[in-house]
């Protein structure tokens, strides 16, 4: 069963923390502490947010709102909380969130390394 289809089943409310990644860690602890590519930087991602005057995180926030989700996204960049603010005025059209849905990037695993929790 789709997780997503088993915690709606179930009225479990699903939490995405950190949606985007952690691009912004990358400045503290160098380049090399998660070796996953900025998802932001994803061609088809660049396209959709293009076609929607989005930010590319925008369009990653936009995506997990439409399907249910709650989103938590993480910085420490005052512009980047204010761009997050700014998700609830346009919606992704379906072929967009299958698109979203399908993108072929590898997962990144936020929290694995000690050093991140403190």
């Amino acid at each position: 069963m789709n997780f997503l289809i088993f915690v709606k089943k179930h009225n479990i409310t699903f939490n995405s923390y950190s949606p985007v990644g952690c691009p912004d860690h990358a400045v503290t602890l160098g380049s090399t502490w998660n070796p996953i590519p900025d998802l932001r930087k994803h061609p088809s991602l660049i396209t959709i947010a293009e076609k929607y005057s989005k930010t590319p995180a925008q369009i990653v926030l936009r995506w997990h709102w439409q399907q249910g989700i709650v989103i938590n996204p993480c910085t420490r960049d005052s512009t980047h909380m204010m761009e997050n603010m700014f998700i609830f005025d346009f919606v992704l059209d379906n072929q967009d969130m299958m698109t979203l849905s399908y993108l072929n990037h590898p997962m990144s695993k936020v929290c694995d390394d000690p050093r991140l929790i403190l």
